[in-house]
């Protein structure tokens, strides 16, 4: 029994306090163990099959996962609640869920929506959560928010590096076939973009284009080969005719250390070749646009307008 509730305190803490009717019976607790146990206090009754670990404080993540585990059919957070795990949107506390069609949840604790095509690979798990992916959360986005709004979340996800444009421009590939309601929005907002952000991969690169494009600059290659030394060299960004590539500062928090130092070895080769690499942070990007404009000019040998 003692092995049962190890396993019953892993699940427990892993999902917010909270346990299944089916994992306490798994873990070996008949009925009226767990009877035994909602009465003397040690476990609290929320609904027919959920229970929660009477010590455990409550809070809205524990809500959340409460919805997802209430009903037998597997529920998934998403929409409102999806945002605010992936810390894109902050402001709402509200409960929402996705079941796959024709499943539903009724008496939920929450809103719960049905999808006709959420896959597997839609989902991923936060904090205990099962949760949709960020794609396709700022695709549900365009169902309960205007288009401007969702410009936003897209714009806040890029700068964070949580998406890529690849990303967003796939999973408009495969669910616009099917006209899914609110990938219209996200069709809209992805077509405001600059040519050639599409091939962007992170949210610096977009801002970078945008800048270029809105200060009447040549528009910078994405995504380019340059071969030195016997090496291939992926540059993101740049000029390559003028031998200018383009480097961000504070968008490595996610590579490995073998990764930053390959970076470094290649910026090293290309200035040895005659490269001349811009540098831009995201303040830069975000608060002084016109004077990245201005280095990107003079760095091609543009004269100021």
């Amino acid at each position: 029994m003692q092995r049962g509730f190890d396993v019953l305190a892993r699940t427990a803490a892993s999902q917010h306090g909270l346990l299944t009717t089916e994992q306490l019976r798994t873990a070996g607790y008949s009925s009226k163990r767990v009877a035994s146990m909602v009465k003397s206090g040690s476990l609290e009754r929320l609904s027919p099959r959920l229970f929660r670990v009477a010590a455990v404080p409550e809070s809205w993540e524990q809500r959340l996962a409460a919805l997802c585990l209430s009903s037998r059919t597997p529920a998934v957070a998403s929409h409102r609640s999806a945002l605010r795990l992936w810390g894109i949107r902050n402001v709402d506390d509200d409960l929402e869920a996705t079941v796959r069609y024709p499943r539903k949840v009724t008496n939920a604790p929450g809103i719960v929506h049905r999808s006709v095509d959420l896959q597997d690979s839609d989902t991923t798990w936060i904090e205990g959560v099962r949760v949709t992916s960020p794609v396709r959360t700022l695709c549900d986005a365009g169902l309960i928010f205007p288009e401007r709004e969702v410009a936003r979340l897209v714009d806040h996800s890029l700068a964070i590096d949580l998406v890529s444009m690849r990303d967003l421009w796939g999973f408009r590939i495969r669910v616009g076939k099917q006209g899914r309601n609110g990938c219209g929005v996200l069709h809209r907002v992805l077509d405001s973009f600059p040519d050639d952000a599409d091939r962007a991969e992170s949210g610096p690169e977009v801002d970078l284009i945008r800048i270029c494009q809105r200060f009447g600059l040549p528009a910078p290659a994405v995504q380019f080969q340059v071969e030195l030394e016997g090496k291939r060299f992926r540059v993101d960004l740049g000029y390559p005719d003028q031998k200018v590539f383009c480097e961000f500062d504070g968008v490595e928090w996610h590579s490995s250390p073998e990764q930053i130092a390959a970076d470094g070895g290649r910026q090293n080769i290309l200035v040895s070749h005659g490269w001349r690499p811009l540098r831009f942070s995201s303040s830069d990007l975000a608060a002084r646009p016109a004077d990245v404009a201005s280095r990107i000019r003079h760095t091609l040998g543009f004269s100021d307008r």
